[in-house]
């Protein structure tokens, strides 16, 4: 079992690497021990798609949100200019 050991990951320890794998931050030999575990561990595999849902999610909500703030302020600066420009 010690050989094991070091392969085998906790849960605790999966949920981290699902994080660091969604951020780009995963080794390959961490990723090979991540799909192990997932192979087995049915509430991690439910937790991984949770996840990654939940950051496809926040990812729309902050670019429209982010898109919205941009063309409030393009309209904004456009009245500025055209305020100036009459002067």
């Amino acid at each position: 079992m010690s050989l094991l050991k070091p392969i085998i990951l906790s849960c605790q320890q999966a949920s981290a690497f699902i994080q660091k794998k969604e951020a780009g931050a995963l080794g390959p030999v961490d990723r090979a021990r991540l799909k192990v575990h997932l192979v087995v561990c049915a509430l991690c595999r439910q937790y991984e798609k949770q996840s990654a849902r939940l950051n496809d999610l926040l990812d729309t909500h902050f670019h429209q949100a982010k898109a919205q703030d941009n063309s409030a302020f393009k309209a904004k600066l456009k009245k500025e200019i055209q305020k100036k420009s009459q002067f």
